[in-house]
């Protein structure tokens, strides 16, 4: 597992969506950010985390302005699906401190939220739109679970980033054996985690997202449509 002091639910993540290579690429990160930060110098070469987040596919930091002024998506549904996570990559990017852990795990818990809502909608009846517009992670969760829309360990995922999520909103550490609630590499692992859990619940949409954003293809022009991870059908995954 990475060498770095993670979260229970952060190992449980890395445990079920991250391969070998993911894990070391995200060792080496956590372990070169914590040494800038120790150290004052923040000049961090990132190169290898943005490679591995453009390996998963879909839109991600790794083709997004990282400095979250320069905002690709003015409205409608892809402002509120990857705005978030833009957020999350953003406190990556520009790590001045391990507190910006909390922020990025809180994004990449609210790009989760806004995708899990987008999934519950598009398997809804056009009857009951209104009635699933502000449903929470935890909500949106339940939801798709009772549809049977969750399976082969996706469940077991989404609960572990539910509680990261709430964590990253509401609590603040009580072991002895931490000085703050989230490391740099819980921050790494919910960011790559969150994407590849996006890609694979979104994929089936992505065609239609896209047409929804204006000249992606010029704000987007690195982005990766063929990721190596899995990818799922609207029904189910």
């Amino acid at each position: 597992m990475l060498r770095t002091s993670l979260l229970d639910e952060s190992e449980r993540l890395a445990e079920q969506l991250l391969s070998k290579n993911q894990v070391e690429v995200l060792s080496r990160t956590a372990e070169d950010i914590t040494a800038g930060i120790e150290s004052a110098d923040l000049k961090v070469d990132l190169t290898p985390f943005w490679k591995l987040d453009a390996r998963i596919g879909g839109i991600g930091g790794y083709c997004m302005p990282l400095r979250p002024f320069g905002n690709p998506f003015p409205s409608g549904i892809a402002r509120e699906l990857f705005r978030p996570i833009q957020y999350a990559a953003a406190e990556i990017e520009y790590h001045g401190n391990p507190l910006t852990a909390r922020e990025s795990i809180r994004n990449s818990g609210m790009y989760l939220e806004a995708v899990t809502k987008f999934w519950v909608n598009r398997t809804s009846s056009i009857l009951d739109t209104n009635r699933y517009k502000r449903l929470t992670l935890g909500q949106s969760i339940a939801v798709l679970k009772k549809r049977g829309l969750v399976t082969d360990g996706l469940a077991e995922s989404l609960d572990a980033s539910l509680v990261l999520y709430n964590q990253a909103k509401h609590a603040v550490t009580q072991r002895e054996d931490r000085d703050r609630m989230f490391t740099v590499g819980d921050a790494l692992v919910v960011y790559i985690c969150a994407r590849i859990l996006g890609m694979r619940i979104l994929k089936p949409y992505y065609d239609e997202i896209l047409r929804g954003i204006p000249e992606y293809e010029r704000d987007f022009p690195g982005v990766n449509m063929n990721g190596s991870n899995p990818p799922c059908s609207g029904a189910g995954v």
